[in-house]
């Protein structure tokens, strides 16, 4: 769906993160996403290429703080 909505609006020279939760599912689907734009844009996507969202990572430190206290 991302690399259609890249590829519809032609953006994908301005693509260089993709901020997604920390959901255990992202990183390997933003790594089969990275590929595929280096593959067909021929772009250079960095190891910060996937980036979390700082609000779901202080929700999670929330929560895992609640079970100890």
């Amino acid at each position: 769906m991302i690399l259609y909505i890249v590829k519809k609006v032609e953006i994908y020279c301005k693509v260089r993160t993709i901020t997604s939760d920390s959901g255990a599912e992202m990183p390997p689907a933003v790594k089969i996403v990275q590929k595929k734009v280096m593959d067909e844009f021929t772009l250079h996507a960095d190891e910060d290429f996937h980036i979390r969202c700082i609000s779901h990572v202080n929700i999670r430190a929330v929560m895992d703080a609640k079970k100890i206290i």
